[in-house]
């Protein structure tokens, strides 16, 4: 496979990773936007319901680093797990950081850390 040569690339093959290892269930796409504001802050990142589909938005204001981008699309993808089986829409007053969504992060940070996830990426390509 080709090597990707920037975060854009890379996070294609991270996020290809993901839906092999974690299927959600649903359409997922990735846009990289300037930046994501809400609430006063900047976020790294933000999932959300597009129809049927899942979109998640990261920043490239504040992913600037390979490092960087990975824990958001990991943090991301937990959420696209955790809504791609639900059969209601998300409620946005609910707990989006639920025990559930640390176990589901922790399990796909360290599988990515720990056990050959950032390796197994780069089987995948980089568009």
């Amino acid at each position: 496979m080709p090597k990707a040569r920037n975060r854009f690339e890379r996070s294609n093959q991270v996020l290809a990773w993901l839906k092999h290892e974690w299927p959600c269930g649903r359409p997922v796409r990735l846009r990289w936007r300037k930046e994501i504001k809400g609430g006063g802050e900047q976020y790294f990142g933000e999932t959300w319901r597009d129809g049927r589909s899942l979109v998640i938005d990261l920043s490239r204001r504040r992913n600037r680093h390979w490092a960087t981008m990975v824990e958001s699309l990991c943090h991301e993808w937990a959420h696209c797990v955790l809504w791609g089986s639900a059969t209601i829409e998300h409620n946005p007053k609910c707990n989006d950081h639920s025990p559930a969504f640390w176990a589901q992060y922790g399990e796909i940070i360290d599988r990515w850390s720990h056990d050959g996830g950032a390796e197994q990426a780069n089987e995948f390509g980089v568009s």
